[in-house]
């Protein structure tokens, strides 16, 4: 597949210009710098010779008006980001904006709103997010290598003093103190490696600062930043099972003290040489290319590219980037008044007064609701949407078969963001989702069910998971009509893997038709995306492919009505195996196809094991327990029968007959015994 080449503007010629971002972009085939810019005529030519850049501007509305670019990088002084970002926006160019974000919160507050609705993207320069060591320590703490993750020591300090600068870093309120020209790079570092919002700071100091901080996890985090000092960038995470160290100007930097090893011990002192003599040949090919700090530059580029490409969603946001200068301003809140200071917890941005300013700031979610033939249907799913304690973020998007006749009662969407109807033959789930995924304007979108009910932290909860990179967030899991053998039979076969209490965390894969993604990730699929939509396990596999995480979010739940009828259920089971094996073996030779088939009849033994450890994390009793498994191994055959014929033959009319199940789920439900 051929990409384009991207034409980049780089606006402001200071260090991290010269030495990173242009090497960086220089060595890429991806794009091309056709002009910079800088109040320093003499400056800008003289780079432009260095990195053969065929135009030269002295200001950035110069060069947006004189030359065509696809993307703009902003590296001038930090006081000056906002002007800037706000005009290459307007004139809908991509923008790469180097940290620290801005240096208010009213600045803060006109980029989120600038890039809720920009057609450009905004993408904030925090590199450490792609250095080598940091990925794969970060890696270590998602599988759990560390244990409980209970504390952090980082440390970031540089030669340069502002001191004895002439430039802007010689003034603090242009950005060049140490809390924010070093320690942002260490807030969002945190934010990213620990999966948490930092809830508190103190601080002191001046030209060497200690930042300590909570995160909303409950971890502790103290920071050293200093100029003046020698060239240093390391983190310490002490985990229940050991510490692990990262220091990030050496290619061997990353290393790992069990809980019972001591640190001075001949023993660990001989394994360290002995990893640093094996890293050795590699360590020297990073450095002939920049070392790993430096590729961490052309890593971020690399990614902007593929986030314009629409291959992967934004790694570094707007709203990384304001929680970074929250952070940052209350450092120096702290150090001013020698006192704690709290951070605004991650609830997101106030809802706007009035319906044009909500019109103004864009929706922050979009959810999609399906209705088969009349709104009466899915108002106990609005109802829901409508107690979320982020209503006013939410947009709703209605598919529905014919619009004008949905007997959409317009006042009870009253509170919300928005909402629109879009017309699909909803011949089945998946194509009438895609249809209102593509009609949503907010940057995530959320598949609802008319038989499952969200929690009312569910939408601010998603919001505020997705502000790290996952590519989809899920949440966990409540039996909304627990009184009936099949009822639960159904829960745990569907559903099992995140029913309550569900350990949060990166997920493998993520409950069908009620998780949330980031709509470019999505759009991405292209005309695959109702293919992918058929069967949403498939999807997360393809994501997972792609290089995206996905996280299952258990600080909030949906309550989701399951099958209470065998005559329903059982078929329901038996289409669904079918369309899960054909949408899985779409593109597969014959032969694997076969050998799937053949192996089928193994399933219903391989998710039988799998229910039953769902289900011993329930409260149950014994004999209530075993029943619940005697009838999910009769959906599990059916299944499996439904697996095989998919796997063999394809769906044939399966994804339609499914469809007809998957609507009107009051008629599918009977009472039954109870799990008391």
């Amino acid at each position: 597949m051929t990409h384009p080449v991207f034409r980049i503007g780089v606006v402001g010629l200071g260090q991290i210009a010269q030495t990173r971002h242009l090497p960086a972009l220089q060595a890429s085939s991806r794009c091309q710098v056709v002009a910079v810019a800088d109040a320093d005529t003499d400056r800008a030519r003289s780079v432009a010779d260095r990195f053969h850049v065929p135009q030269t501007f002295s200001c950035a509305e110069d060069l947006l008006a004189g030359v065509e670019v696809d993307i703009v990088a902003v590296c001038v002084p930090p006081a000056l980001h906002t002007a800037i970002t706000l005009a290459a926006l307007r004139a809908d160019k991509h923008v790469f904006l180097e940290k620290p974000l801005v240096l208010t919160h009213e600045d803060c507050e006109a980029l989120s709103v600038a890039a809720s609705t920009a057609r450009g993207k905004l993408m904030v320069g925090f590199n450490l997010r792609w250095h080598r060591l940091l990925q794969r320590a970060r890696s270590w703490i998602r599988q759990g290598s560390l244990g409980q993750i209970m504390a952090a020591q980082s440390v970031f300090t540089v030669r340069q003093s502002r001191r004895s600068a002439s430039d802007w870093r010689a003034a603090a309120q242009q950005g060049g103190d140490p809390v924010f020209d070093l320690g942002t790079h260490h807030f969002d570092l945190w934010r990213w490696l620990f999966g948490s919002e930092i809830v508190e700071v103190s601080a002191s100091g001046d030209d060497a600062v200690v930042v300590t901080a909570r995160l909303e996890n409950g971890i502790v985090v103290t920071g050293l930043f200093a100029e003046g000092a020698m060239e240093q960038n390391d983190i310490k995470i002490i985990g229940s099972a050991g510490r692990l160290s990262v220091s990030c100007h050496r290619s061997d930097g990353f290393g790992f003290l069990p809980r019972d090893a001591y640190e001075g011990s001949l023993d660990h002192r001989a394994r360290q040489a002995w990893r640093s003599l094996l890293d050795l040949p590699q360590g020297l090919a990073l450095m002939r290319g920049g070392g790993d700090y430096g590729l961490s530059y052309a890593a971020e580029w690399a990614d902007c590219f593929a986030v314009i490409d629409g291959i992967k969603p934004l790694q570094a946001t707007v709203d990384d980037g304001v929680a970074a200068t929250r952070v940052a301003l209350a450092a120096q809140e702290s150090s001013r008044l020698g006192a704690t200071v709290r951070i605004g917890t991650t609830q997101p941005r106030a809802a706007a007064s009035t319906p044009g300013e909500r019109a103004a700031a864009g929706p922050a979610l979009a959810a999609i609701v399906v209705i088969p033939d009349a709104y009466a249907a899915v108002k106990r799913t609005v109802a829901a949407l409508k107690r979320q304690t982020a209503a006013a973020h939410l947009e709703l998007v209605f598919v529905a078969r014919a619009p004008e006749s949905a007997g959409i009662d317009e006042a009870e969407l009253a509170g919300f963001h928005g909402w629109s109807i879009v017309e699909n033959a909803v011949s089945s789930i998946a194509d009438a989702y895609a249809a209102g995924i593509r009609r949503a304007r907010a940057p995530l979108v959320a598949l609802t069910e008319d038989h499952s009910f969200p929690a009312p932290n569910w939408a601010e909860r998603l919001i505020a998971a997705h502000r790290q990179p996952w590519a989809a967030v899920g949440p966990a899991f409540r039996n909304a009509n627990p009184d009936s053998l099949v009822s639960w039979a159904d829960f745990y076969i569907a559903y099992g893997k995140w029913a309550e209490p569900a350990a949060g965390g990166v997920a493998d894969f993520l409950p069908g038709h009620n998780s949330c993604y980031k709509r470019e990730v999505l759009l991405a699929c292209g005309d695959r995306l109702e293919e992918l939509l058929d069967a949403e396990t498939v999807l997360h596999w393809d994501l997972k492919r792609r290089g995206l995480e996905l996280w299952l979010e258990a600080g909030t739940y949906t309550e989701h009505m399951n099958f209470g009828l065998w005559r329903s259920w059982l078929p329901a089971q038996f289409y669904a195996g079918r369309v899960f094996a054909a949408q899985r073996a779409s593109g597969w030779p014959v032969g694997r196809r076969a050998l799937f088939a053949a192996a089928s009849p193994l399933i219903p033994f391989v998710r039988l094991a799998r229910v039953r450890r769902f289900i011993r994390r329930a409260a149950f009793a014994r004999a209530f327990r075993l029943r619940v498994l005697g009838v999910a191994w009769i959906g599990l055959l059916l299944d499996g029968v439904g697996q095989m014929l998919g796997y063999a033959s394809g769906a044939g009319d399966a994804r339609s007959r499914f469809a007809a199940y998957e609507f009107h789920r009051l008629r599918h439900v009977k009472p039954g015994p109870s799990a008391g």
